[in-house]
């Protein structure tokens, strides 16, 4: 879903809150109106009979339908609003982010200037959304609870002329003057329970606007999680002992071919180096062996355990020193595998620890440990360099030990000198590594290299000669 904009968080978190608050404050919106015009429709027709009722739901349907027409879309102005604010909150985000690089470069102005101009479509928009609520809430307040009185008034005078009794008794005149008291209560109220009944049918549009959204992120769930479908002739088979790639099509989700009719396979103790210009699809051919990307014809072996990715971009987990090696096993499960590793049976984290300490040792890393220690949880982003990020994506290869490891220039901000130890240290733990980089240093330690020419397909796979 990398081309599509969906401010997620801003869905995830403030959407979804807002939704469930004006649904759950719906449910009790909507029982007592409809309860109140029940009841007092009822106490209406003792009062004033057949008639006075339909003058009442006359007026109420007369005013209902005028409220409608003249009723501005809340529900698209609520949902853009809402798009809006997850727009300009990912800008926010995104310079937290990105801080330091900007400040390098001396864009504070320009991202400044960004971010107050989503930020000022934000606060028009807002004010568009307010004044038509404002003007909305008079038209409603005055059909309501205004003109409500001349109805009233009418049913009141209805009342009178059909009341049955000498009018010259003062008995009779308190009787019908505490009648039409109750009479105005009983047509005040039914407004009251009508201006709610109109007032759901507003929140019922604003309301619309925040289910477009979840409905929306929903549909961008199901489709991210729906399996792509996969041509037939496209198959995916296990060997723990072999990756192999049999006449497999590498494309893109956008229907670009990368590679075409791909074929290659490595062994244990053969390594494999993919070289080519940048965008001539390196790391597609990973993405399709990690099932990020579908393979859409030919055969794909590869082994359903023992291997092990390094990404280009490294990454830094939340949790301690130890937590950063061990990623992405919790330290329950990387004792476990400790344990099952050693026969000494003594304890368990000494043992994971002693070993995460030869690991760092290895990668040149020992260094955080008497720095930073084994619990202690900063911002590992913002405490290593980029070089110190990528050894310790190595120092998580050398953890978990696989048969085979898959590395994506995971190494190039590191010196020649610290590449080549890691990759020697690789080489004689045994693991057999597939690599995509440009640097010719890397060479002596693969035995095959497939050169992906360029982005229109073609490939070259040739043994590398020692």
């Amino acid at each position: 879903m990398s081309g599509k904009s969906i401010d997620a968080d801003q869905r995830l978190t403030l959407d979804v809150d807002k939704l469930t608050t004006d649904l759950a404050s719906l449910v009790t919106g909507m029982v007592k109106p409809l309860v109140d015009i029940l009841w007092f429709t009822w106490r209406m027709k003792l009062l004033s009979g057949r008639r006075g009722v339909g003058i009442l739901y006359a007026y109420m349907l007369l005013g209902l339908g005028f409220l409608r027409a003249i009723s501005p879309d809340f529900g698209h102005l609520a949902s853009e609003e809402q798009e809006l604010e997850g727009t300009f909150r990912f800008m926010h985000s995104r310079l937290r982010t990105h801080a330091e690089s900007i400040a390098f470069f001396g864009g504070g102005s320009r991202e400044k200037a960004m971010v107050e101009a989503k930020f000022m479509k934000l606060l028009n928009h807002s004010k568009v959304l307010l004044r038509k609520q404002w003007l909305y809430g008079i038209v409603d307040d005055f059909v309501t609870k205004q003109l409500p009185h001349n109805v009233t008034w009418g049913l009141s005078l209805l009342y009178a002329l059909e009341h049955k009794g000498d009018r010259a008794l003062t008995s009779t005149q308190g009787e019908l003057a505490h009648a039409l008291r109750f009479l105005a209560s009983v047509v005040s109220q039914s407004f009251i329970a009508f201006g709610d009944i109109l007032e759901l049918h507003k929140k019922f549009l604003e309301l619309s606007g925040g289910i477009n959204r979840i409905f929306e992120l929903e549909e961008i769930l199901r489709v991210a999680q729906k399996d792509t479908p996969v041509p037939s002739s496209a198959i995916t088979a296990a060997s723990d002992e072999i990756i192999e790639f049999h006449e497999v099509d590498i494309v893109t989700p956008s229907q670009k071919l990368l590679a075409r009719k791909l074929s290659c396979s490595v062994v244990q103790g053969k390594s494999l180096l993919l070289t080519g210009p940048n965008g001539t699809g390196k790391s597609s051919v990973f993405r399709v062996l990690r099932d990020l990307w579908p393979a859409f014809s030919g055969r794909v072996t590869k082994p359903s355990e023992g291997m092990f990715h390094v990404p280009q971009s490294p990454y830094t987990s939340l949790g301690t020193l130890r937590d950063q090696i061990i990623y992405p096993l919790s330290r329950e499960e990387a004792e476990m595998k400790i344990l099952s590793l050693y026969s000494n049976r003594s304890s368990a984290p000494e043992l994971l620890d002693d070993h995460l300490k030869t690991v760092l040792v290895n990668v040149r890393l020992v260094y955080l440990l008497e720095r930073e220690g084994w619990d202690s949880t900063p911002n590992w982003e913002d405490v290593l360099s980029l070089g110190e990020q990528q050894r310790l994506g190595m120092a998580r290869l050398f953890f978990h030990h696989p048969k085979f490891g898959i590395l994506d220039e995971c190494t190039n901000a590191t010196s020649v000198d610290v590449e080549e130890h890691l990759y020697r240290l690789a080489t004689n733990m045994g693991i057999t590594v597939i690599t995509s980089s440009q640097r010719p240093a890397l060479i002596p330690f693969h035995s095959v290299e497939l050169k992906l020419i360029d982005g229109e397909g073609n490939w070259e796979l040739c043994e590398i000669q020692h």
